[in-house]
């Protein structure tokens, strides 16, 4: 199996394509609610709301959730608000995830700046998937928030609602 086949919590560091300057740009365009390079944030950043991450507490992802807490912590990213109280905001890149799925729902990986942390499943991260895939192949990122938390692996990111996707 080649690193592009590779499922996202298989990659020993970041996906191939993306590097520690996307998530200085990432940076950037939450600060900003715009664009940094080829990173854009995700529109209406103060009418995002949280969805909790899949898969955080597999050994390798909880691992990487662990080490991201040593990365500066966004202070003052659009969105931010009072949901600083929800844990250590990161910059964080919306990707495709290529895992294999039952049924209609597709994940949507979030990949922190050390990598892959866990996926959104739900219908939000469905339509999101194919909208970053498309994105992506146009050289565009995506850049939402994530926050960890103090203890544990639970890590919370910033999507927008899903009737206002439809």
């Amino acid at each position: 199996m080649t690193r592009k086949q590779l499922a996202p919590w298989e990659f020993p560091g970041l996906p191939k394509g993306l590097t520690e300057q996307a998530f200085s740009d990432a940076a950037e365009a939450l600060r900003t609610g715009g664009y940094g390079g080829h990173v854009q944030a995700l529109p209406d950043l103060q009418q995002l709301r949280t969805s909790r991450l899949f898969g955080t507490e597999y050994p390798h992802n909880s691992k990487r959730i662990r080490a991201a807490k040593r990365y500066p912590a966004l202070t003052d990213a659009a969105a931010l608000g009072s949901s600083v109280k929800m844990g250590r905001a990161l910059p964080a890149i919306l990707w495709a995830d290529p895992s294999p799925t039952d049924g209609d729902v597709l994940p949507l990986a979030v990949i922190l700046p050390n990598g892959y942390a866990g996926s959104v499943w739900n219908q939000t991260g469905t339509v999101l998937t194919r909208w970053v895939a498309s994105h992506q192949k146009q050289g565009w990122l995506w850049a939402t928030i994530a926050f960890l938390p103090s203890k544990g692996t639970d890590v919370d990111v910033l999507i927008p609602p899903w009737k206002s996707l439809g």
